[in-house]
This record gives C-alpha cells, structure tokens and sequence, in this order.
C-alpha cells in the first residue's frame, strides 16, 4: 500500500507516462474508497458488538426467567436452551441488517447489489420464518398433551387389552402399549398438519401438497385397517 502512494511520484520522475496516468487514477480511487471502507469497518463492528450484547443480555433474562425449564417441559433438550436460541435468533436479528448497512457504506455496487439483494431477502423472510416456527411450536406441544391425554385416557378404559382379545397380543412387543401407539399416531399426525400450515406460511406449496397426500393416503389406510380389525 505504501510502495502504491510513491509510485506516481516515482513514475513522474522517472518520466514514464504511459504508466504514470493509469497508476495515478488507481491510487486515486483507492484512497477515495479508504472513507467507504473505515466506515463499513465501524458500522460491521459496532453491529456486531451490539448483537453480542443482546444477545447475552436476553439469553441471562430468560435464563433468570425460568424460560428454560419451559423448554424443557414441551421437549426442547438439544445442547442449546430454549434462552440461548432466542438469544441468538436476537443476534441474527441486530447483525444481519449491519452487516447490510456495512456493505451499503462501501458503495461498490458490483459487490452490495446482490449481496444487499440476498440479505434483503433473507430479513423479508424472517417473519414467515418466526410463523412457522411458532406454529411447529405450539403443534408440538398440544401434540405431545394429546397424545399423554388420548394414552391415559384409553389405558383408562382397558384398551391395551384389546389385541389380546382380538388375538393380536403378538403384534405388540416391549414396552409400547396399545394406547401409547394410537397417542403417538395422533401426536404424529397432529404435527402433519402444522408442516402444512408451515409450508404454506414458507411458501413452499409443492412440499405442502406433498405432506397433504401423505396425511390423506394415511387416513386412509387407518381407517382400512380398523375396519378390518
């Protein structure tokens, strides 16, 4: 970088024209990008410190909150809490328009055109993407109240004898009763439809349309198969 600032000093002295103007020109609109680029440096950098902070600071307050004994409660036991994943969903949230503004600040359209478009696109899609989410959410959760409900309910009644009597007490091996099985197909099913409806609000309507003919095709062959029984 130093060695370009001399080099049109070097090449006026040395009198080479030809290569004086070129070099010249690019020297100067190199230093003419320097503001750009210092100052999408700054906006990057603070965005990100920013976002971090957030980021912890909502991860603590839910921690503190009890929000992770919730997660735990609707199944949510991966290697990160429910307060680290909305805390980090808050991150992306701060960054992602810094980081646009950042490339914005450099003025090189050849870069931030699409970069900005792809990012555009990505925020545009971020609330569909939290509709879906929450619908997968509370599906999840009334899936498995379902399915703990319709299992005491019908072990309740005496339906885990009902395959002996049926003489299909083979059917069913280890510890997966009968009522436990038709609580996990509703549960199963109950989360179909919340794919649908989240597909849907993605816009992804082929995959919708595809989950609709399973569940069809599915109802139908339980209820062949209870007429046979």
């Amino acid at each position: 970088m130093v060695v370009l600032l001399f080099l049109p000093a070097i090449l006026g002295t040395l009198e080479i024209d030809g290569l004086l103007v070129p070099v010249q020109n690019m020297v100067n609109e190199m230093l003419g990008m320097l503001p750009n680029v210092f100052g999408a440096v700054l906006i990057g950098v603070v965005g990100w410190f920013l976002a971090k902070i957030v980021r912890d600071l909502v991860s603590n307050l839910l921690t503190a909150a009890g929000t992770d004994r919730l997660g735990e409660q609707i199944g949510l036991r991966g290697t990160m809490s429910l307060s680290h994943l909305i805390g980090l969903v808050g991150y992306i949230l701060i960054l992602v328009p810094a980081v646009v503004a950042a490339l914005q600040a450099l003025e090189i359209e050849v870069i931030t055109g699409p970069a900005t478009g792809m990012l555009n696109t990505m925020m545009s899609a971020i609330p569909d993407i939290f509709a879906a989410a929450i619908i997968l959410g509370i599906a999840f959760a009334i899936s498995r109240l379902v399915s703990q409900l319709v299992a005491n309910l019908l072990g309740g009644l005496g339906f885990d004898g009902l395959p002996e009597k049926l003489g299909l007490g083979q059917v069913l091996t280890g510890q997966t009763t009968p009522s436990s099985l038709v609580g996990n197909v509703l549960a199963f099913f109950i989360m179909l439809f919340a794919v649908v409806e989240a597909a849907n609000q993605l816009g992804f309507h082929q995959a919708s349309e595809l989950v609709t003919m399973f569940i069809e095709f599915g109802s139908q062959v339980l209820l062949g198969s209870a007429i046979i029984a």
